[in-house]
């Protein structure tokens, strides 16, 4: 199993959404891993977030 650290995280209430930020690294890709669940990487196609998506 692989951890990272979250720098940050966001919950926008009104639409009942979380954003997980691992890295400040600029994002390069994204790829959508399910129903409503997408990853952010960065140019490496390394994790650097998880943007808004419903929880």
């Amino acid at each position: 199993m692989t951890f990272f650290k979250v720098m940050s995280i966001g919950y926008f209430e009104k639409e009942d959404i979380l954003h997980l930020v691992i890295s400040d690294e600029p994002e390069a890709n994204s790829v959508e891993l399910g129903p409503n669940v997408t990853a952010e990487l960065n140019e490496k196609g390394e994790l650097i977030g998880k943007p808004p998506e419903r929880i």
